[in-house]
């Protein structure tokens, strides 16, 4: 009948519809997974050259020390 003719056109133009979302959504998917790659990589980066400064601030720190302790003995 018209009637079931028309209801499964809808319906093929509804899954046609949702086939077209799902590739887009697919597609922003994986580009924000390439993204997040990318911010978790410069955030390792980052966090090495946190800990690398980190180590140069302690001997900065333990040099002061040893300064302070050399200035301190020779006042006595």
């Amino acid at each position: 009948s018209v009637d079931s003719n028309a209801g499964i056109l809808e319906r093929q133009k509804e899954i046609e519809s949702l086939v077209e979302q799902l590739g887009s959504l697919e597609e922003t998917s994986e580009r924000l997974k390439q993204e997040l790659n990318k911010v978790r990589s410069r955030l390792e980066h980052r966090e090495t050259e946190r800990e690398q400064l980190q180590k140069q601030l302690s001997g900065l720190n333990r040099n002061q020390g040893e300064v302070r302790a050399d200035l301190g003995a020779r006042k006595v």
